[in-house]
């Protein structure tokens, strides 16, 4: 039993390591994407159907297509930590479906943002909006709430602290407020908050994991 046990500490403890990465780069990947439109444009993209939006989107493919990239980026990344965080994380609840969802948010915000870069000088201006559209609300607030609940999922685990599960429902439920960002834009700045608490717990407790670990 103890000779299983140590032997299976060191898988424990790269799959720790492994996710902290992963939520690294995450995370990279989505305070790079915010700030990007402002460095590359000086200014934020429009919203869907605002004035000069499509005028924005057909002169700055370069932009969407770093934005796709990105948001590529952000959906692998989170993709691999939902495969190898069980490895680390004990678990009484199936987390496949909300891991699913939170990836799919992001594949989905990935490919609006390549078709607009390369299409989006030669679209019809209905599709050019129904792209734009798709990218700010499934990129956004969609992407947030299901990073919210696959972070509440995540929190049930016996294996974080108090403060840590505590910590990971409050973002959760500030994420899936950030949904009421869909008609009122003031609200878009908690989809915003939810998104960095969700992020900063997923580091805070990958990183335990990864240094500290004792499962």
């Amino acid at each position: 039993m103890r000779q299983q046990e140590q032997a299976f500490r060191p898988r424990q403890r790269g799959a720790a390591v492994t996710a902290f990465v992963c939520a690294v780069v995450l995370s990279l990947a989505c305070v790079v994407e915010a700030g990007l439109a402002n460095w590359v444009s000086g200014r934020s993209i429009p919203r869907p159907r605002s004035d000069g939006a499509l005028e924005f989107l057909r002169a700055h493919d370069e932009l969407l297509l770093a934005i796709g990239g990105l948001y590529l980026i952000a959906a692998g990344a989170l993709l691999v930590f939902g495969l190898v965080v069980p490895r680390a994380v004990p678990s009484e609840r199936r987390l496949g479906l909300a891991h699913l969802a939170a990836v799919a948010a992001l594949a989905i915000a990935a490919g609006a943002g390549l078709a607009l870069a390369f299409s989006g000088a030669m679209g019809s201006e209905r599709a050019v909006h129904l792209l734009h559209s798709t990218l700010t609300v499934v990129g956004g607030p969609v992407h947030v709430a299901t990073l919210g609940l696959y972070v509440l999922a995540l929190s049930r685990s016996r294996a974080y602290a108090p403060p840590e599960r505590v910590f990971g429902v409050v973002a959760a439920v500030v994420s899936v407020m950030g949904l009421l960002a869909l008609p009122i834009v003031p609200w878009g700045i908690v989809a915003t908050g939810g998104r960095i608490l969700c992020l900063v717990w997923l580091l805070i407790t990958t990183n335990r994991l990864a240094l500290r670990s004792p499962y």
